[in-house]
């Protein structure tokens, strides 16, 4: 463990693996609704339910990796990932003013 690389989280690497798989499998559900979406009429609240857990997926894995960070205290990543949070919930609003 060294200090120019802050804490290591000796289970980080399989974390990540079940993560990606799981992101996989979600990303196959999305490209199924937004099939459907295009191809039932009136399947409108399908692909925008597609495109909402489309852009849910990046957000949510910031957020993993805050509270992971956060229980290896390892506070430059937590701030890091919650300075990033903040901008991209303060961005539509700045967007729309």
């Amino acid at each position: 463990m060294s200090d120019m690389y802050g804490t290591v989280d000796p289970t980080q690497h399989d974390a990540e693996e079940r993560l990606g798989v799981l992101i996989a499998r979600t990303l196959a559900v999305v490209g199924l609704l937004a099939a459907l979406g295009l191809l039932i009429p009136g399947g409108g609240g399908l692909a925008w339910a597609a495109v909402a857990i489309a852009v849910a997926i990046p957000v949510l894995r910031v957020m993993w990796l805050a509270v992971r960070w956060a229980r290896l205290k390892d506070s430059r990543y937590v701030w890091a990932a919650v300075v990033l949070l903040v901008l991209i919930a303060v961005g539509p609003i700045i967007a729309f003013v």
